[in-house]
């Protein structure tokens, strides 16, 4: 009988540990004792702690994910960027090398202008205003530059084209 009391009374402690015991408790890396880590294991705290984990493993692994195709997605961004710039680069060569070649042919006219002369130097400062935009600039601010350029090589070429029709 008293050995069936002092099993009994081991089986409620077991049980009441089992029953107060929460998964906050029963982190691994601190030592909880005998009967907390009884508790922790007949509670289901432990299994709780690692289904807790993996879920929280598994956002992460998707937040992983998301940033990798993000960053995928800005190399990509960043790649069409750098092809605009390149091809904006080729187009201010072209223009300046069709402007240097308008001044030449300008320049061995007998009769040269004065306003096409000043068109010429408005359209060689919008150049260089145009290759010295930071590289931090708008786009906005890059566009409304290359547009106002182009205004002014196409009213210098037709200004030079009425020139020598004259």
């Amino acid at each position: 009988m008293n050995g069936l009391k002092i099993l009994s009374c081991a089986f409620l402690a077991f049980l009441i540990s089992g029953c107060t015991v929460n998964k906050e408790e029963c982190d691994p890396r601190v030592d909880p004792g005998f009967f907390n880590k009884l508790g922790c294991t007949v509670s289901g705290a432990y299994s709780q702690r690692v289904e807790d984990k993996k879920a929280h493993v598994a956002k992460l692994r998707g937040d992983l994910s998301a940033l990798s195709k993000e960053t995928v997605a800005l190399n990509d961004e960043q790649a069409l960027i750098s092809e605009d710039k390149a091809s904006a680069q080729k187009r201010l060569d072209r223009i300046n090398a069709e402007l240097l070649k308008l001044e030449q042919k300008v320049a061995s006219q007998a009769g040269q202008n004065s306003a096409l002369k000043q068109q010429i130097a408005s359209a060689k400062k919008q150049v260089k205003t145009v290759q010295n935009l930071p590289e931090n600039a708008s786009i906005i601010e890059k566009q409304m530059q290359k547009q106002k350029l182009e205004t002014e090589l196409d009213e210098l070429l037709q200004a030079q084209t009425a020139a020598l029709e004259m």
